[in-house]
């Protein structure tokens, strides 16, 4: 199964604050253990799982230690807040591989994958789904099939604290109409 996923912020006190009606934690140790068991919960050892940026607010090896504790193979869309542990080698070693945008290309889907959202995809005027963080769950404006995937917008969307399906994805985006070029 694939499944995707953005903006958990590991490690970082203040999305408490800054979300606190989606994540109604004591403390961020909490927070991190109730995300990963969350996570384990949905992602098998098998399976794909794409995060969309700002994994957390930690040092290189403590990501990393995080990370290898989540099922799945984890490939990485770099957010805003992910350039400084990438700096270090470790953390590059816990992911497939790790980009800044990247396509995800099936005979009948197209997912374009950025940490942003973006006013227009590759092949967003044929029915092409694009997937992004950043927002938290905040209203973009930005008309298409188009999905905030950050835990903090899959949550306020019904699915929890956790990585949402392809599945759930297609289900989500179908309703929604293809934007055409202007």
């Amino acid at each position: 199964m694939i499944f995707f996923s953005s903006d958990p912020h590991f490690g970082h006190a203040r999305i408490l604050e800054f979300c606190k009606d989606t994540r109604p934690f004591k403390n961020v140790e909490e927070h991190d253990h109730v995300l990963i068991q969350n996570h384990n919960q949905v992602v098998g050892p098998d399976d794909d799982v794409y995060f969309l940026g700002d994994l957390g607010f930690l040092q290189a090896t403590q990501i990393s230690n995080i990370i290898q504790k989540l099922n799945g193979r984890k490939y990485l869309i770099a957010g805003n807040h992910d350039h400084r542990f990438l700096k270090h080698d470790k953390a590059h070693r816990v992911f497939e591989w790790v980009k800044d945008y990247h396509v995800i290309r099936e005979k009948d889907f197209q997912i374009v994958l950025f940490h942003f959202p973006i006013w227009e995809w590759d092949q967003m005027h044929r029915g092409a789904i694009h997937l992004h963080g950043h927002v938290h769950g905040k209203p973009t404006g930005i008309p298409g099939k188009i999905m905030d995937v950050s835990l903090d917008s899959l949550a306020k969307k019904g699915f929890g604290l956790r990585p949402v399906s392809i599945e759930e994805v297609l289900r989500f985006t179908d309703k929604l109409p293809i934007r055409t070029h202007h």
